[in-house]
């Protein structure tokens, strides 16, 4: 009797052993779709950003490509759009990008004012590549076009004789509509050309006067 209610009081108990187990197995699971989702998706809106900023550079790339002749004929800017998709290629490469999205790189539509590209990035998952090994390709998109801007520009020059030199040197620059800081610049390299012109004349300054309304510069060339 007594060893049937110890059978009784036993046999209800049951064994949790490996609980502990599966927890962890469950708690790594999620954390490590939690870590894919961080770190992949980070990567992939890093790619994604990328291929954009990629196929912005590479429209402008694309643009700059202006058919000389037409501009020299009649002044008018035109691109030569028969050769965008060669210079996105071109851009992507020296991007570092692979042969394969080199090649699929290129021009979507192209006129002689507005070129519209396409680039293709490809990419692998750091963490879902454990699960999915296969690449993952993203595009991103740009519009490049001319664009026609008036410049009015006005400028005096000085000449005169220093140390026996005839020296040119502009005393006022204006250009609108550009901004001062690229005017300092302009005129920066305006000073340095005249510099150079008059450095280079070998002619010795003997005289120089304003007659009549002109300006007169007497002397003699270097032996």
């Amino acid at each position: 009797m007594k060893g049937a209610i110890a059978r009784l009081l036993v046999w209800p108990r049951h064994d949790d052993r490996g609980s502990g187990a599966a927890a962890v197995i469950i708690f790594a699971v999620v954390f490590m779709g939690l870590a894919a989702f961080v770190v992949d998706g980070g990567l992939s809106i890093s790619q994604r950003e990328r291929a954009a900023d990629i196929a912005e550079q590479a429209s402008r790339y694309a643009a700059e490509d202006i058919d000389q002749q037409t501009l020299r004929n009649n002044g008018t800017v035109v691109i030569n759009d028969a050769d965008c998709t060669a210079r996105v290629r071109q851009f992507a490469q020296q991007s570092g990008l692979s042969g394969g999205d080199v090649v699929a790189s290129g021009c979507t539509a192209a006129t002689a004012r507005q070129v519209q590209v396409i680039v293709q990035l490809t990419y692998r998952p750091v963490l879902t590549g454990l699960f999915y090994d296969a690449p993952v390709q993203v595009h991103g998109t740009a519009k490049a076009a001319t664009q026609f801007i008036t410049v009015n520009a006005t400028a005096d020059v000085v000449g005169g004789s220093v140390g026996d030199k005839f020296k040119l040197k502009v005393s006022r620059l204006a250009a609108d509509p550009l901004p001062p800081a690229l005017m300092d610049a302009v005129k920066g390299l305006v000073d340095s050309t005249t510099a150079d012109i008059s450095g280079a004349v070998p002619f010795v300054v003997k005289q120089v006067a304003f007659r009549n309304g002109c300006f007169w510069v007497s002397g003699v060339t270097a032996n």
